[in-house]
């Protein structure tokens, strides 16, 4: 069985997560910025935001996590499952390479140090996940994993090169 390390659940208010440098995360202001989460059209948004990426996960509000597993970083959004461990427990057994993304974005961050949070409250004001990437430059691709009739997730996969 792989080995998964897991980051603490977050839930948010109901809207999307924002990911962006964690040396820029005081300055979102949700009053201002939550607007440009707004009717975007995939899982995984890219934008610019005062001059920098950043990245909306949008749908539907799902409780979020960093894992380390496969010697990789990914976010995991719980769409549904018993528990986690039938999340950990689908994730360990596959091969996620053999799996079709269906986003796939470049993006450049302004540093390799990010933070996830809820991207209708300031950062200050919330729970929030922490990701520190090899490098800047990096390949989010996502997916939608449906294990079985009763564990679904969609997970963001944070690869040095194209797959």
């Amino acid at each position: 069985m792989k080995k998964i390390t897991c980051s603490n659940w977050i839930s948010s208010n109901g809207g999307a997560f924002i990911m962006l440098p964690k040396s820029h995360a005081n300055n979102w202001d949700a009053v201002k910025d939550y607007e440009s989460t707004f009717y975007l059209p995939d899982f995984a948004n890219l934008i610019d935001w005062n001059g920098i990426s950043a990245v909306v996960l949008g749908d539907a509000p799902m409780d979020t996590a960093v894992l380390r597993f496969q010697e990789e970083y990914m976010i995991v959004r719980w769409v549904y499952a018993e528990n986690e461990d039938e999340i950990f427990n689908y994730l360990s057994k596959s091969d996620l390479n053999t799996f079709e993304p269906i986003e796939e974005n470049y993006v450049e961050f302004a540093d390799v140090n990010l933070v996830i949070f809820d991207a209708s409250m300031n950062f200050f004001e919330g729970d929030f996940l922490s990701i520190i990437l090899p490098k800047k430059h990096i390949f989010l691709t996502t997916y939608v994993l449906n294990f079985a009739d009763d564990c679904k997730i969609i997970a963001h996969r944070f690869l040095l090169e194209k797959p």
